[in-house]
């Protein structure tokens, strides 16, 4: 690592303090330059500038006054443009000639064969690229007053500057409250002021009479709000009111300003849990399912209702009535005439009065015999050239 032993003042410089001093001017420095140049046996107090410039810097910080009593002069250097590699083995600060306004050679350093090597940064790797800052700490006459030339174009931070100034909690910026937006006691006052004087106003009619110029009724004051409830002729916002459950009717629009009648359109009757149905309404009259009394011997819709407790199915059909009169199964085919395995049913109870199948009447006198089935369209019986008197013809189709 370069090793510059500190920097000596050259000729020049120490004529330029004495004209600052003399003149009670202020001291200016302006940038710093760099090169690879041997010293050799040349006296750097004759220098008035780097023996070989590589690269030169503005001065990008005002100085500061260290704990030595020194003025730190401070630049940063990168290599991001150079453009020819070299061994920074040089470097020299200048200053402001306040008459002449050139730069001066104040300051110079030389260390030698411990130079090193600044390669050009290509862009691609972050180990060959260079950034470093170089601060020269310059002894001055404690009368002369010390700034800096800085283009604000070249100035740099360094993170431990950046750091230390994101973390001071001090306001360096001295950022005043109406810059941010920020309430300040005046202005939060003045809100709290005026959000008092409204809740009175809300609350007490007194306190404003457009307030209440409305709300006056039967000797009572009301609120404005109030008043508007009282006086309001419809809803500001209509509303639909409709039916639904054991009913439903058409929704119906409803803002207040008049009475509203909803039509029912449906019924579910499974919803009703009380009350009668009347007769006259489809219904039984009660209120508990009865047992079903059917007195087949009645002739009356009122016979069903009339016996208590109801029995259940009671009494005979009879003949009249399509029945057998009987109350049991052997009697009535008894009364059939057909006992419990024979017998024929006669005629008048709706029987053939025959056992078999020869012996049943046809007409007046003709007995059921062997008789043929003919079956066919009407041409085909037209067709037919004779017919038989013991054949069945049926035409179909």
């Amino acid at each position: 690592m370069a090793d510059f032993h500190g920097h000596q003042l050259t000729e020049a410089g120490r004529n330029l303090l004495a004209k600052i001093l003399v003149g009670n001017k202020i001291l200016a420095y302006t940038k710093m330059a760099l090169g690879d140049g041997q010293l050799g046996s040349t006296p750097i107090p004759s220098l008035t500038a780097v023996i070989s410039p590589k690269v030169t810097i503005k001065v990008d910080q005002t100085p500061v006054r260290n704990s030595v009593g020194r003025w730190n002069v401070t630049t940063v250097f990168s290599n991001k443009d150079l453009e020819n590699p070299f061994y920074f083995r040089e470097w020299g600060v200048f200053a402001q000639d306040p008459d002449t306004q050139q730069d001066v050679l104040v300051l110079y350093a030389n260390s030698g064969q411990t130079a090193d090597l600044i390669p050009v940064w290509d862009g691609s790797q972050e180990s060959t690229l260079i950034e470093q800052q170089l601060t020269c700490s310059c002894i001055v006459d404690s009368q002369i007053t010390v700034t800096a030339l800085i283009d604000p174009s070249q100035v740099y931070v360094t993170e431990e500057n950046f750091s230390a100034h994101k973390n001071d909690k001090n306001n360096p910026h001295e950022v005043d409250p109406y810059q941010i937006g920020a309430e300040t006691p005046a202005g939060a006052q003045e809100k709290a002021d005026a959000a008092k004087a409204a809740a009175i106003a809300a609350s007490d009619p007194k306190g404003s009479a457009a307030a209440v110029s409305s709300g006056i009724t039967s000797g009572t004051i009301k609120a404005a709000s109030a008043a508007a409830a009282d006086t309001a002729a419809k809803l500001t916002t209509k509303r639909t009111i409709a039916l639904s459950g054991g009913a439903t009717g058409t929704a119906t629009g409803f803002d207040g300003s008049a009475n509203i009648s909803i039509p029912v359109t449906a019924l579910d009757v499974s919803k009703a849990t009380a009350g009668t149905l009347p007769v006259a309404r489809g219904g039984s009259g009660l209120t508990a399912a009865p047992s079903l009394l059917v007195n087949l011997a009645s002739t009356t819709a009122a016979g069903i209702f009339t016996a208590s407790p109801r029995p259940g199915v009671t009494g005979t059909l009879p003949v009249a009535r399509g029945g057998t009169g009987q109350t049991t199964l052997a009697a009535a085919r008894n009364a059939m005439g057909l006992g419990n395995t024979t017998g024929a049913l006669p005629v008048a109870n709706g029987g053939t009065g025959a056992t078999s199948l020869g012996s049943i009447t046809v007409g007046n006198s003709s007995k059921w015999g062997s008789y043929s089935i003919w079956k066919g369209t009407q041409a085909q019986y037209n067709a037919l050239s004779s017919k038989s008197g013991t054949t069945l013809y049926f035409i179909v189709g």
